[in-house]
């Protein structure tokens, strides 16, 4: 569960503003999250992990009020709780795949490695199609195989939230099917929550809800967007 409730977040100088009344995000639940450039999209995922902190409000996932957390608990809180997925990887050259995957355990002491993980990470390998790729680089896979990379590492952890900015923005469609096929059966596995940024409304109708961002640039306080009742998007 996400809920956020009277959230304002400003740019500074920028004359960006982001006004967020109310909204909740229920456990499991696949939401789609669109709104032209500059809407606040990657800003609304980069609040809910605690990378940036808003002005004024509240966030709570799941029984944590990240909003209220210091710098390192909501590090922490990232790499335990959250699976970020970007468009562009992320991935570093100078590892393997396998280091890349698990890269999480190996800059926070408080995830710890066990024969668990190393299960996970065979199967989340065997399902993306990487298996045979582990002691690869980077610049040695496709564009869709390093989104794949991606996309395990971003699930190694088991984290109960996953968000995706744009995670098929740089493919070609055929690709972009496969990775986000993946994407979903993993997030659908493993009973997590799915954030994701998209421009491409024609997968918007596999995903449970959309979210519209252009309603909460100026929004006032007092209005309410739930699973029920957020705008829809057509194809």
């Amino acid at each position: 569960m996400i809920r956020i409730s009277n959230l304002r977040y400003s740019y500074g100088s920028s004359g960006f503003q982001l006004s967020i009344p109310r909204l909740e995000v229920t456990a499991t639940a696949k939401v789609g999250i669109v709104g032209p450039s500059g809407s606040g999209k990657s800003t609304l995922l980069n609040l809910i992990s605690g990378a940036k902190v808003p002005n004024d409000g509240e966030i709570v996932v799941g029984d944590l009020s990240v909003s209220s957390m210091s710098d390192s608990q909501r590090r922490n809180f990232r790499a335990s709780r959250i699976g970020f997925v970007f468009q562009d990887f992320e991935l570093l050259d100078y590892l393997t795949v396998e280091e890349n995957v698990l890269l999480p355990f190996g800059i926070n002491s408080h995830l710890k490695f066990g024969q668990e993980q190393r299960e996970l990470l065979e199967s989340l390998a065997g399902q993306a199609g990487i298996a045979g790729k582990l002691n690869r680089r980077p610049e040695q896979l496709s564009q869709g195989e390093r989104q794949r990379v991606a996309i395990c590492r971003a699930l190694i952890t088991a984290p109960k939230i996953v968000l995706a900015d744009e995670p098929t923005g740089s493919l070609d469609p055929q690709t972009a099917q496969e990775v986000l096929n993946l994407l979903i059966d993993q997030v659908s596995k493993h009973s997590a929550t799915l954030l994701m940024v998209t421009h491409d409304h024609s997968q918007l109708h596999r995903l449970d809800r959309t979210i519209d961002m252009a309603q909460f640039l100026g929004s006032p306080v007092g209005s309410r967007v739930t699973d029920s009742q957020s705008r829809e998007v057509s194809p």
